[in-house]
């Protein structure tokens, strides 16, 4: 046995373990989420429900039917909502709704931005946490859909646990098509690492479509006080803020009536705006746990992707073996933490598909990792630059 490949095959275990390792980490990890068992309260909390938007004339009424569905008390919530400089016809469908149904306390606020912040949504929820009476913070986006018990496990878990942040799962809308597809499986993935990580208290992630917080805990972290120049990242920040002090004092709602259904990205481009958005932002985390298991999980999507390069460098037969086995053996680290993520949401795992996207999925994470390291991005027709 040559040298290189013993350099070579040492580099690809090293790559597995390490990526299994975590996932076995995180499976764990859902084990020790909250696990509602919805009840009726007695005293129902105040909840302020804030929701930035930009241009969602088609989407909005979705959302606020979904609002309006709740089975919490009306008497109990109102909606924030904080109009982004749209130039469609959204600000006219919320007043539309408003004549048409009779909705919760609602107010529509323009942003207005201070000078030197670029995200519109950090605004909006200091804004919110500076002007609501609210006990807890319930955030999503416009272009979600909510289960009608959404905010009362939300509110449930809050009380029971004194909890000062909240993250909840999110979903793909299911739709044809094979993009589609793909940000289903990620999305699945990406969320059960995040109930294994806030299930032993070391958040590493956090959807701003669905979470909430205690607002006067917010309201002393003031999370974006020193990343309010970056367009994105109020959940991550926030997430991060908290992790950093009061980590026994978050909770995931592991319960399929907390999962909040948002929309695919319709084509690639938009796919990969979306993740170079979410990545930009980590050259300003200061958390070294975040940063090593995005190296981790890095990692193993380059080895995937070399990996068919060993037919040539170590011969046909040992490569064949090596390339078809580092696929199976991701693939089966993946399905081991989202078999017991969707056993918690009562979800559905598609096997076949998760395994033939393997090498995709690493050549878009490899891409996006790429681009976010220096460039641009487009956002709700913004061109962004870090």
């Amino acid at each position: 046995m040559s040298l290189l490949y013993i350099i070579i095959l040492s580099y690809f275990f090293l790559s597995v373990a390490g990526y299994g390792s975590l996932m076995l980490y995180y499976k764990k990890g859902i084990h020790k989420t909250y696990k509602a068992i919805p009840q009726t309260m007695q005293t129902p909390v105040f909840l302020s429900v804030v929701v930035c938007f930009r241009n969602e004339e088609e989407q909005l009424p979705y959302l606020l039917q979904s609002l309006i569905e709740q089975d919490y008390p009306t008497s109990h919530f109102e909606i924030l909502l904080y109009n982004d400089a749209s130039n469609d016809g959204s600000v006219a469908a919320v007043k539309n709704m408003q004549a048409q149904h009779h909705l919760p306390v609602i107010s529509c606020t323009d942003v207005l931005p201070e000078q030197g912040t670029n995200s519109s949504k950090k605004w909006a929820l200091n804004h919110a946490a500076n002007h609501s009476k609210a006990n807890l913070i319930l955030v999503t986006d416009a272009d979600c859909i909510l289960n009608k018990k959404w905010l009362s496990l939300m509110a449930q878990c809050y009380t029971e646990n004194n909890a000062y942040m909240i993250s909840s799962p999110v979903e793909i809308a299911k739709a044809k098509g094979w993009i589609n597809t793909l940000q289903s499986i990620e999305m699945q993935a990406l969320t059960a690492v995040t109930a294994g990580a806030f299930g032993h208290k070391m958040a590493i992630m956090s959807n701003g479509a669905n979470l909430a917080f205690d607002r006067k805990t917010f309201l002393a972290l003031n999370p974006y006080k020193n990343n309010k120049h970056i367009s994105s990242g109020d959940d991550m920040f926030l997430m991060m803020a908290m992790q950093k002090e009061h980590h026994q004092k978050m909770y995931f709602i592991a319960h399929e009536n907390a999962i909040v259904f948002t929309k695919a990205k319709e084509n690639i481009s938009e796919y990969i705006n979306q993740r170079v958005r979410w990545a930009s932002k980590s050259k300003s985390y200061h958390n070294s746990f975040v940063n090593v298991v995005a190296l981790l999980v890095l990692n193993i999507n380059v080895a995937v992707i070399l990996s068919p390069f060993m037919l040539i460098i170590i011969g046909w037969a040992q490569g064949l073996i090596l390339f078809t086995g580092l696929i199976f053996l991701k693939y089966f680290a993946e399905y081991m933490i989202l078999s017991q993520y969707s056993k918690a949401v009562k979800t559905k795992v598609d096997k076949l598909k998760l395994f033939l996207f393997q090498y995709i999925e690493a050549l878009l994470t490899l891409l996006v990792a790429l681009k976010s390291i220096k460039g641009s991005y487009v956002w709700k027709d913004r061109k962004q630059h870090f």
